[in-house]
């Protein structure tokens, strides 16, 4: 005859264990992007505004606009 073992039931300790042990693994493998890039080798779309839309930029936005401009499309 087989001898067969029942499993001891896990405990909240054990499984809290086992719950660190995955979240420590999955922290180690994680990394985290801060800086945006524009993809150079992908084709860039810029969509403009509507005709006749009302909006008014101010001097910091049209600068950012400017620099961004020449960045992304070379003259």
């Amino acid at each position: 005859m087989a001898n067969t073992k029942e499993k001891d039931p896990v405990d909240i300790v054990h499984q809290n264990a086992i719950r660190v042990e995955t979240i420590m693994k999955e922290l180690r493998h994680q990394k985290l992007y801060t800086e945006f890039n524009i993809n150079p080798y992908k084709k860039l779309h810029i969509l403009t505004d509507k005709p006749m839309s009302n909006i008014t930029y101010r001097k910091e936005e049209e600068d950012h606009i400017k620099m961004f401009s020449k960045k992304v499309m070379p003259h």
